[in-house]
């Protein structure tokens, strides 16, 4: 689990972040907010090459670049970035621990979406959505209110230009 969580989790929240939101997002610094944040947020699911990931990747990189462009540090991007890849790795482990233990399905050794009954898909895919929602409307108010308030969590020394 510690592996997987330091392959998953920590090594893409740093490598994806100095990538896009350091080094591309940093070339749109001139321009529009909105922008720049859609081109990275769509560069950024692009380059996870699955068109499942595609979609919620394409989101996440638009919301972390305005989160970048508002604090002015990818160190909120990175967190965030760890945060996210860190749950879905921990829900899948608390699955696996508790699916194993199921009774519908005792010939199974791995959780597969074809392998789990319907019921269970259903109110998986429920309560994915109701996390979804309720983060997202929580996201865009702490979005709204932080431009609001043109917070910057870090001062930006002049060598950090290249950096954001």
């Amino acid at each position: 689990y510690i592996i997987l969580l330091l392959l998953v989790a920590v090594l893409p929240a740093i490598t994806e972040e100095i990538t896009i939101r350091g080094v591309v997002l940093s070339g749109y610094k001139n321009k529009n907010i909105y922008l720049s944040s859609m081109i990275t947020g769509l560069l950024f699911g692009i380059m996870h090459l699955d068109a499942q990931q595609f979609l919620y990747a394409t989101i996440l990189g638009f919301v972390l670049a305005l989160v970048v462009r508002i604090t002015n540090t990818i160190f909120a991007s990175a967190l965030i970035h760890f945060l996210i890849n860190g749950t879905s790795i921990t829900i899948q482990k608390i699955m696996s621990l508790t699916y194993n233990n199921n009774t519908i399905i005792q010939e199974s050794t791995e959780i597969s979406l074809k392998s789990m009954p319907m019921a269970y898909k259903l109110i998986t895919a429920g309560i994915y959505g109701a996390i979804a929602l309720a983060f997202g409307i929580v996201a865009f108010f702490i979005i709204k209110k932080l431009m609001k308030l043109k917070l910057h969590i870090l001062p930006k020394p002049e060598w950090d230009l290249y950096i954001y």
